[in-house]
């Protein structure tokens, strides 16, 4: 049962069925990295709407007695504030892990391009293992969101 593993280089064939399979096992991973990012955005969007909403249809006259801090659209502010900046957070992370994933997916996509015929189909832009800057974006709509909405509550608790 003890058996020695060969040093033989594998049959080129193999290595570019493995290569394959690791290919889409990484696409995989950059799409499950990257999808959530649009739901977050969706979804902070939609908080920020319903804060506005929410305090836009109370009565700010019933709250002026309650100390500042205390007043709903005051407290609405601070969560979306908190909000945001939790999403921010999650998006950073997430393009961290995403941009690992590129590496090594421009890598190996470097060794399949090296295959006879292959340097034809693999698109130039892939063999790039620098990730793209569109998480900039979903942050940039999550701050416009959240400022909005911030700025609106706080303008209905003066």
């Amino acid at each position: 049962m003890n058996e020695i593993i060969s040093d033989k280089t594998p049959d080129p064939s193999i290595h570019k069925d493995l290569l394959i399979a690791l290919l889409a096992e990484l696409s995989t991973a950059l799409r499950a990295r990257s999808d959530p990012e649009h739901v977050y955005t969706a979804a902070a969007l939609g908080s920020f709407g319903a804060v506005a909403w929410g305090v836009a249809a109370l009565q700010p006259d019933k709250y002026v007695s309650r100390p500042y801090m205390a007043r709903p659209a005051v407290v609405a502010g601070i969560g979306a504030s908190i909000v945001a900046i939790a999403v921010i957070a999650k998006i950073f992370r997430e393009h961290e892990k995403f941009a690992k994933v590129k590496v090594e997916q421009a890598r190996i996509l470097k060794q399949l391009s090296l295959l006879p015929g292959a340097d034809e189909i693999v698109p130039i832009d892939m063999l790039s293992p620098k990730a793209g800057n569109g998480y900039i974006w979903s942050i940039a709509v999550i701050l416009a969101g959240a400022v909005a909405a911030i700025a609106f509550c706080l303008s209905v608790s003066i």
